[in-house]
C-alpha cells in the first residue's frame, strides 16, 4: 500500500473551505489541465454515496482510456468526506479531504488546513509499486500542487472581490476555453451560472441553459427575465481559418452581427441584465512596435483592429437603455488545455521550437485563470465599466517568450519561422496574428488592485 499527503493553507475557515469542494463545478476545476480526465457522470454531490464515473488516461497519448467509478463516503462537514474508488485502474485507492481550523497567531483573517491524503495500491502491487511507485508520487505532487493552488487562489480572490450577495449570469461561448472557466469559477463562488446554447439544451437540474441563436437573436426571451449579467464570449476562433474574403465575413458575423442582435434581445426585455461583459482583443491596438498600450491609446490600422472596433461598438450600444458595459480586450490566453500554448508545446518538445519572424516584436499575454478571473470581476463588480486590457502586467518579446518555453520544457530553441514563410502560409493573418507587435499593459486592472495568479511568464508556463 502506497500513501501520499500534501497539505495547504487556505485564506478562510473550513466552513468556508468545505463548501467550495461541494460546489457543482469543483471536480471540473481542480482537473489539471494536462490530464486527460473527461466527467462522464456526476451526482454533483459529495455526500455518502454519491457517485463519480470518469473517462481517465493514466497517460495521455495512449489512444484509450479507463473508467474511474469513485463513491463517496465519511462525509462530515466542514471536517473531512472521502471517495474511494469502486471501479477503476487502481486495486485501491481511498482519498480523505481533511480541513483542519488553524489557531488564530494575531492575524485578522481566519485560517484552516486542507490535508488532502491518498492510500493507494495499484494493480499487481508486488511487482508494480517497485516499478511506478515512485512515478505516481511524482505525478500526484504535481497534480496536487495545481489543485491547492487553485483552490487558494480561488478562495483568495472571493477575498479580495468582498462579500456580496449571488448573481444569475448568463454565459454565452461557455464552451470555449476561456467560457468553461469562467463558469466553474463563478459557480465555486457561489453564483448561479446560465450557460447560453446555440440549440435547444437539456441542462440539467442545477445547470439551466439559456438559448440564442447568434443569426437571429434570443430564443425564448422569458427564459432571459431577470439576469444580472450577461458575459458574451461566443464568436469564431480568429485563427481557424486562413482570412479568405468568406471566413473575414463569418468572423465580422460571428462577432458584430451576433453582439448587436444579443444587444436588441437584452434590451427588448422586461427586466434586461444590469452589466454586459463583452469580449474584445488587443488586436484593436494593431501594430504598434515599441509602444506601450494602455486602454486610452488610439486604435490602430489592420483587419484587426478593424473587427475589435466594430465589435466594441455594437456591445457599447446596450448602454443607451442604462445598462453597464464592460469590454475585455483579451490578450493571447495560454493554457496547455487548448489555444496557442497547446499548438506550440509538441512543437517545442521535439526541439523544433524556435522564435518567430525577427522575435524582436511584443507578445502580449494572460494566463487562463487571470482572464477567467478578470472576466468575473467585471460581470459581478458595480464599479467595472469600458475597456479593460486583459493582460499580463509583464509582457515579453516573442524572442524571450520562445527562450523562456524552452527553459521550462528543457528544451533547446534552434528552429526559427521566417517571416516569408509564415506570409506564405497564412497570409494577412501572419502579420496580424503573429508578426505584429503589441505592448499591452493592463493599466485599469493594476489601478484596481487586481490580483493576478501568474504575472510572469516563467509562473505561467510551470506546471
Amino acid at each position: 500500500m502506497l500513501r501520499f499527503e500534501k497539505r495547504v493553507t487556505l485564506p478562510c475557515d473550513c466552513s468556508r473551505a468545505f463548501q467550495y469542494h461541494e460546489r457543482r463545478s469543483a471536480l471540473e476545476r481542480l482537473i489539471p489541465p494536462w490530464q486527460s480526465i473527461r466527467i462522464l457522470e456526476d451526482d454533483e454531490s459529495i455526500k455518502n454515496g454519491a457517485r463519480k464515473r470518469l473517462r481517465v488516461k493514466l497517460f495521455p497519448s495512449f489512444p484509450f482510456g479507463q473508467t474511474w467509478e469513485a463513491v463517496h463516503e465519511g462525509y462530515d462537514p466542514p471536517n473531512r468526506f472521502v471517495d474511494r474508488q469502486a471501479n477503476g485502474p487502481m486495486k485501491s485507492w481511498v482519498h480523505e479531504h481533511r480541513f483542519e481550523p488553524i489557531p488564530s497567531s494575531g492575524q485578522a483573517d481566519e485560517r484552516c488546513s486542507l490535508l488532502d491524503s491518498i492510500e493507494f495500491s495499484p494493480p499487481f502491487p508486488a511487482i508494480s509499486e517497485p516499478l511506478v511507485g515512485k512515478w505516481l508520487q511524482r505525478m500526484l505532487e504535481e497534480d496536487f500542487r495545481y489543485r491547492h493552488d487553485i483552490v487558494e487562489k480561488d478562495i483568495a480572490f472571493e477575498n479580495w472581490l468582498g462579500a456580496m450577495k449571488p448573481k444569475r449570469i448568463a454565459v454565452t461561448g461557455a464552451s470555449g476555453l476561456v467560457g468553461r472557466r469562467v463558469c466553474s469559477l463563478l459557480d465555486c463562488l457561489g453564483h448561479q451560472v446560465f450557460p447560453v446554447e446555440r440549440a435547444p439544451g437539456k441542462g440539467t437540474q442545477s445547470i439551466p441553459t439559456l438559448r440564442w441563436n447568434p443569426e437571429t437573436g434570443i430564443l425564448n426571451p422569458l427564459e432571459w427575465e431577470g439576469l444580472d449579467a450577461c458575459i458574451h464570449l461566443a464568436g469564431k476562433n480568429i485563427a481557424s481559418a486562413r482570412w479568405s474574403p468568406s471566413v473575414r465575413e463569418q468572423l465580422a458575423s460571428s462577432r458584430v452581427g451576433a453582439t448587436r442582435r444579443l444587444v436588441e434581445s437584452l434590451q427588448k426585455l422586461k427586466q434586461p441584465p444590469g452589466a454586459l461583459v463583452s469580449a474584445s482583443a488587443i488586436g484593436i491596438y494593431g501594430d504598434r512596435k515599441e509602444e506601450i498600450m494602455t486602454e486610452d491609446r488610439p486604435k490602430g490600422r489592420g483587419f484587426l483592429a478593424d473587427l475589435a472596433q466594430q465589435w466594441e461598438e455594437a456591445a457599447l450600444s446596450y448602454r443607451a437603455d442604462g445598462g453597464r458595459v464592460s469590454l475585455a480586450r483579451f490578450a493571447m490566453v495560454l493554457s496547455e488545455r487548448e489555444g496557442a500554448l497547446k499548438k506550440m508545446l509538441p512543437l517545442f518538445r521535439w526541439c523544433l521550437g524556435g522564435r518567430v519572424g525577427s522575435g524582436n516584436q511584443w507578445w502580449s499575454w494572460v494566463d487562463l485563470e487571470d482572464a477567467a478571473s478578470a472576466v468575473v470581476w467585471m460581470a459581478i463588480s458595480d464599479r467595472a465599466a469600458g475597456p479593460y486590457n486583459v493582460a499580463s502586467p509583464n509582457p515579453t518579446t516573442n524572442r524571450e517568450f520562445t527562450a523562456t518555453l524552452g527553459r521550462v520544457l528543457h528544451r533547446p530553441t534552434l528552429f526559427p519561422a521566417p517571416a516569408w514563410g509564415l506570409r506564405f502560409a497564412l497570409g494577412d493573418m501572419a502579420d496580424e496574428l503573429l508578426l505584429a507587435s503589441c505592448r499591452v499593459l493592463p493599466s485599469r486592472l493594476i489601478d484596481e488592485g487586481f490580483p493576478f495568479r501568474k504575472p510572469t511568464l516563467q509562473a505561467c508556463l510551470q506546471r
